[in-house]
């Protein structure tokens, strides 16, 4: 007899067929059950998942909202200075603006501003700019303390003056020099207590810019200085109360660099003549470097659109 005959493999063989065929059919039967409650289950977490996000989406766009930088939004509108405020003469040319401002115009700044021209600013800050102290100090202990901050000073800012950039062929402009200067240790009383009865500090400074201004290097040349004073202490918010020669609060910070108070002052005071400030620049110590004080130098210029460089990259050095 043939094996595949034997009664034995046969009954062997239906019976594992059987069982096959059985797991075969639970196997198929469950399927459909499991996807339905598999696709069920999708469905409900689907559902919670949507119901949560329209819960978190506010917080969410806040979250990433506060994580974004924000954007700086620049305002051209200049705070005035009222027109009550005094301007007063002192010695040597130069003017207190109220309690917040010292400026000094050179005569033949005045000239070009008769002419009606067209004006390329060559703007700097004073101190570790255009000038340091010869004792070494942080700041200067007599008006008589200063020398130039670097023998290339005087030459550079005549050789400036001079030139005429490639671009720049016609004669339809001037080239002037203007400093802008915050000192803001130093009081400005001149309004209440006369042009004759300065604070010590004050007279300091007045004295140190004459020098300056005067000075062979720089005579005859067109500039002007603009110097942010304070008022004094017992003076703070005085403008609330009725005094009319103190500036109020806020146009003396306006007039603090990164602020653009002087440069505004300076508009005012050229007009007519037209300022071309893309083809000025600023120079100043205050760039944010590592080591500066601050960088209310650099602000101040991109602040007002201006071309920025500091003493080294001016001078060359």
């Amino acid at each position: 007899m043939c094996i595949r005959d034997s009664p034995r493999i046969q009954e062997r063989s239906r019976y594992k067929l059987s069982i096959s065929f059985r797991l075969l059919t639970r196997l198929l039967l469950s399927l459909p059950f499991r996807f339905i409650a598999l696709g069920l289950a999708s469905v409900h977490l689907s559902n919670n998942i949507r119901h949560l996000a329209s819960i978190m989406a506010p917080t969410a766009k806040r979250a990433l909202s506060a994580l974004q930088p924000k954007k700086v939004v620049k305002s051209n509108t200049a705070i005035a200075p009222p027109a009550k405020l005094p301007v007063i003469k002192i010695n040597h040319g130069f003017e207190s603006l109220g309690t917040h401002c010292l400026r000094y115009i050179s005569p033949e700044l005045k000239s070009l501003i008769d002419s009606d021209a067209k004006l390329i600013v060559g703007a700097f800050d004073l101190d570790d700019t255009l000038v340091k102290t010869k004792s070494g100090g942080k700041f200067p202990r007599t008006a008589e303390d200063w020398q130039w901050w670097h023998n290339k000073v005087p030459e550079s800012l005549n050789t400036w003056i001079r030139n005429k950039d490639v671009e720049d062929q016609d004669d339809s402009f001037s080239k002037v020099l203007v400093l802008f200067t915050n000192q803001g240790g130093v009081t400005n009383t001149i309004p209440t207590s006369g042009p004759n009865k300065p604070s010590l500090s004050f007279a300091k400074l007045h004295s140190r810019l004459h020098q300056v201004v005067s000075s062979p290097q720089l005579a005859g040349l067109p500039l002007a200085v603009y110097a942010a004073t304070k008022k004094s202490k017992a003076k703070m918010g005085a403008s609330t109360m009725g005094n009319d020669n103190e500036s109020p609060d806020a146009v003396h910070s306006e007039f603090r660099k990164p602020g653009p108070g002087m440069w505004n002052q300076l508009k005012r005071d050229v007009h007519p003549c037209l300022v071309l400030k893309d083809r000025s620049v600023y120079v100043g110590d205050a760039a944010g470097r590592k080591g500066d004080f601050s960088d209310s130098d650099k602000n101040f210029a991109q602040g007002l659109g201006l071309k920025f460089q500091t003493p080294e990259e001016f001078f060359s050095l």
